[in-house]
């Protein structure tokens, strides 16, 4: 069973906050109290993270680790198959890769952790009313 999750905020930073906070990332001390349907679940922002490092810590990132192959397999059927020879390059992925291929990332994450919750923060602000959209 699916469950979908929408809020309201007036405000795309209040709305980052709210979806931070319930990804368990916010950075700054909070008060309530946030209860997560399940431990295995994966925090996909807009625009996936890539920490400095070598392409497999970045791609891996936080605690990905994958059996001998599934790596590469997860790249070959993501379409970034051309990157294998550079995993163990230390490089600016970040600034490195399109976002197309950033997005293609966020799927190998997928891919390799299979999560029972993929949460998903996409800012939307697209409504005639002014509110901001899930």
């Amino acid at each position: 069973m699916a469950m979908l999750c929408s809020f309201k905020a007036r405000q795309v930073q209040e709305k980052l906050r709210y979806s931070k906070a319930i990804a368990g990332i916010y950075p700054f001390d909070t008060e309530g109290r946030v209860e997560r349907p399940c431990s295995n679940s994966l925090f996909l922002p807009q625009r996936p993270y890539m920490p400095q490092g070598t392409l497999r810590e970045a791609i891996c990132y936080p605690n990905i680790e994958p059996k001998r192959g599934e790596l590469e397999l997860a790249m070959e059927q993501c379409r970034l198959s051309k990157y294998i020879p550079s995993l163990n390059e230390s490089n600016d992925w970040q600034a490195i890769l399109s976002p197309g291929e950033l997005q293609r990332v966020a799927f190998i994450r997928i891919l390799l952790m299979q999560p029972d919750v993929i949460r998903r923060n996409h800012i939307g602000t697209g409504r005639a009313d002014g509110r901001i959209a899930v």
